[in-house]
């Protein structure tokens, strides 16, 4: 199954059609890495751009890792 980073998280089906009531995948996975950096950053003083620059990178990363065939 592919991931599409621009599918929602949550999908609902209302009268056979799916609508989104959520952030995208690649928003999640963005969120998740930029809280985990500025949890784990003791003290270094990171600049909040590079902070959310390595966030959205990270996201990208994984999900073109989890589309690569096994």
């Amino acid at each position: 199954m592919e991931t599409k980073p621009n599918e929602p998280i949550n999908l609902v089906e209302y009268n056979n059609n799916y609508i989104s009531t959520g952030i995208t995948k690649r928003e999640y996975f963005a969120a998740m890495v930029m809280q985990s950096i500025i949890q784990n950053k003791d003290g270094l003083d990171i600049k909040i751009e590079r902070i959310v620059e390595s966030a959205v990178d990270t996201a990208d990363a994984l999900i073109n890792e989890l589309n690569k065939i096994k």
